[in-house]
């Protein structure tokens, strides 16, 4: 049975990332627009 799945070609596991990349990715896009955000107002509110 294992020799099938593997010559079919489907993984074992679903397709889906697992959780923890999902919440990574997550992260590291609300930070980075947090960041722009903050960058876009300290530009805004620090030009004299």
């Amino acid at each position: 049975m294992d020799n099938r799945i593997t010559q079919s070609g489907e993984p074992r596991f679903p397709l889906k990332p697992p959780p923890f990349m999902m919440y990574l990715i997550l992260i590291i896009r609300l930070t980075s627009s947090f960041f722009k955000l903050f960058s876009f107002k300290g530009g805004v509110s620090g030009e004299p």
